[in-house]
């Protein structure tokens, strides 16, 4: 991983894509894209009744919604519960400019999904 964790500002791309997503993958090298919509999950090795495995632990997925939301959605998931959990989803619009509206918008309140 870099050394410099802080956020950085990406240049639009040509085609304007919504969002551009990087993985960094140690040696095994980096994918870095710009797309209109993704999804990426990462696994861990646990043990799970007396055996190592993988466990997809972690997505994050990037969608534009029909009324031009740019939403990134965080879900977590454990071997004691049958569901996704939310953990975290952010939401931005930029093609609505309207005065005062955050730039940015949070949600980080837990949610179990159905």
């Amino acid at each position: 991983m870099k050394e410099d964790q802080r956020p950085r500002r990406i240049a639009p791309t040509l085609d304007q894509a919504p969002f551009q997503v990087e993985c960094e993958a140690d040696e095994a090298g980096i994918l870095r894209v710009a797309t209109k919509a993704a999804a990426f999950r990462g696994s861990q090795r646990i043990v799970l009744e007396n055996e190592e495995q993988l466990w997809e632990s972690v997505q994050v997925h990037f969608a534009k919604e029909d009324d031009g939301t740019l939403t990134v959605q965080i879900l977590i998931f454990t071997p004691d519960r049958d569901r996704a959990l939310q953990i975290a989803q952010l939401k931005s619009n930029p093609g609505d400019r309207s005065k005062g509206r955050k730039a940015l918008e949070y949600d980080l309140t837990p949610k179990m999904l159905p």
